[in-house]
């Protein structure tokens, strides 16, 4: 898999049990809510300066 639009996610079991992730193929159309992670990133950011 390559191109712009190519991304890996490492899921742990559980989320894949209690989920429906597994059952995704190549072209799926998926929701991503990064909400939490661009806070994460936005406070890294803040400390470095």
């Amino acid at each position: 898999p390559d191109g712009p639009c190519h991304f890996t996610l490492n899921i742990i079991p559980h989320t894949a049990e209690v989920t429906t992730i597994g059952a995704l193929q190549a072209g799926d159309g998926v929701n991503l809510e990064i909400d939490v992670l661009a806070r994460y990133l936005q406070r890294m950011q803040s400390l470095r300066g």
